[in-house]
């Protein structure tokens, strides 16, 4: 296989049509979204130490949420909840956009190597037709690489107590 040949075709297919940038940036832009929630609290000298850094503040993490004691339960709990559907709906529409791009990518690509010229038009029509094969082929994909990867993180010595 001719891979100079190879990258030389790709580079001239990525340059002239441009309709493949679109879905390609957009499957990028909402790919990384759940990364974007990668929250962490850097307290150096941790709780307990004798650093003096948390043993000298008074004020916490949690100091602002003294107005928590004040609402009403039900109320909390609704506006929690709420909050919850709206942080999953947001997750869903940046998944579902992310693949219904990925799948419109590949099918546009698939067509330039048909000889056909893609068009915005028909990869999302073909995104969103495979939108669902696709997400639950990454759903079921997931779900068996977790134990893999806890397998892989779980030292061999405890493998056979």
């Amino acid at each position: 296989m001719d891979f100079g040949h190879l990258i030389s075709e790709s580079f001239h297919i990525t340059l002239k049509y441009k309709v493949l940038w679109i879905f390609g940036i957009i499957s990028a832009i909402f790919g990384g979204f759940p990364q974007a929630f990668n929250f962490s609290f850097n307290m150096s000298g941790g709780f307990g130490s004798s650093s003096g850094m948390m043993n000298d503040r008074k004020d916490t993490i949690f100091t602002g949420l003294d107005f928590v004691k004040y609402i009403d339960p039900d109320t909390l709990a609704l506006v929690i909840a709420l909050m919850v559907i709206v942080f999953l709906t947001i997750i869903f529409f940046a998944i579902y956009i992310q693949t219904w791009a990925y799948a419109a990518l590949i099918s546009q690509t698939l067509n330039i190597v048909k000889g056909k010229t893609p068009t915005f038009k028909e990869g999302k029509v073909i995104g969103e037709k495979f939108f669902w094969r696709i997400f639950l082929f990454r759903f079921v994909f997931g779900l068996v690489l977790i134990p893999v990867i806890l397998l892989l993180l779980i030292p061999p010595r405890f493998y056979f107590l």
